[in-house]
């Protein structure tokens, strides 16, 4: 006879109750929760070792100033710092910003590459041949008189920058030029007051210096003649007499050079002889014709005076076809 199994016993499955439903709820709603919080770090960016690296900053919102603006709009963009590309250059309120290309001041050397302000020709470079005064050309034939005495400022000329060298000279002009180029000339007498100088006149101390240093003589009746024009004799044997001059040798000999010497007044003739001598007579055009009694011109008056000052070597020689030579 076979035997029958044994009846079932009692389940080992216990039925859930509340506490477990609910129990197993939670963990659901927990790892439903788990699982969304993950899903949504990915869209940052998770990373796994976040928990050991310090979390990313995130962007801070534009803060707003009173006036609603934000910090981009209300402060100004922070100065470039040393060595970044400025695309201009603000001036700063009273400093002079230099161009791209400064013109160099005096004493600044222009660095390579510049082009600096014309430079001034020195004088030094300058041609001399341009005449001080427009009528007396350097083919003139004083023009080396005229020229050296006008650069030591002992002759001048017009406003219209003329010298008017043809123009004749009076007694008044003539002394003035004997004392702008004898200022040192030592007095030897007391000035005398002529009746025919009247006070105020422009040359009284030019007469005064002329006739005390013994240049110049006046007429008799204690008159000069200020205005009258000087005679070329009177202008040699001043110069003579002034300068001390005596002739050594015949003084007819030397004065029969000149083709006109008859016309020489007694009284000039030793002094005329003595300039002759010492280089001093100076005869345009004719080197042999004295032409003692026409007017000097002023051309004239500045030779004598130069080759007067050159017998003193007071100044350098100049060598000139006019000069009559002994």
């Amino acid at each position: 006879m076979t035997a029958s199994p044994p009846p079932p016993g009692p389940s080992s499955r216990r039925p859930l109750g509340f506490d477990d439903f609910v129990g197993i709820l939670v963990a659901f709603l927990v790892l439903g929760s788990i699982f969304f919080w993950s899903f949504g770090r990915r869209t940052q960016g998770f990373n796994i070792f976040s928990a050991f690296a310090p979390a990313a900053q995130p962007a801070a919102s534009p803060a707003l100033d009173l006036f609603g603006r934000d910090d981009d709009e209300a402060t100004p963009s922070p100065t470039p710092t040393v060595g970044a590309t400025t695309p201009a250059t603000v001036p700063i309120p009273g400093v002079l910003v230099p161009t791209a290309t400064p013109t160099p001041q005096v004493g600044v050397v222009a660095p390579a590459g510049t082009i600096a302000s014309p430079t001034v020709t020195p004088t030094a470079n300058l041609p001399d041949a341009e005449p001080t005064f427009s009528d007396v050309p350097a083919t003139y034939w004083a023009y080396p008189f005229i020229e050296a005495l006008a650069k030591r400022d002992i002759v001048r000329g017009f406003a219209d920058r003329t010298f008017r060298p043809d123009q004749p000279v009076n007694r008044a002009e003539f002394a003035a030029l004997i004392e702008s180029t004898f200022e040192n000339a030592p007095q030897q007498r007391n000035p005398v007051d002529f009746n025919d100088v009247p006070q105020g006149f422009w040359a009284i101390p030019a007469i005064n210096r002329a006739f005390s240093s013994g240049f110049m003589e006046g007429y008799p009746g204690n008159v000069f003649r200020p205005g009258q024009q000087i005679p070329r004799v009177q202008a040699i044997a001043s110069l003579a007499k002034g300068l001390g001059l005596t002739p050594s040798g015949d003084v007819n000999a030397i004065v029969q050079r000149f083709q006109d010497a008859d016309q020489i007044p007694n009284w000039a003739t030793d002094k005329v002889a003595a300039a002759t001598a010492s280089r001093i007579v100076v005869n345009h055009p004719n080197l042999n014709a004295l032409e003692p009694n026409r007017p000097t011109t002023r051309a004239e008056a500045a030779a004598l005076l130069y080759q007067a000052l050159a017998q003193r070597q007071a100044v350098e020689p100049i060598e000139s076809q006019y000069i009559v030579n002994p």
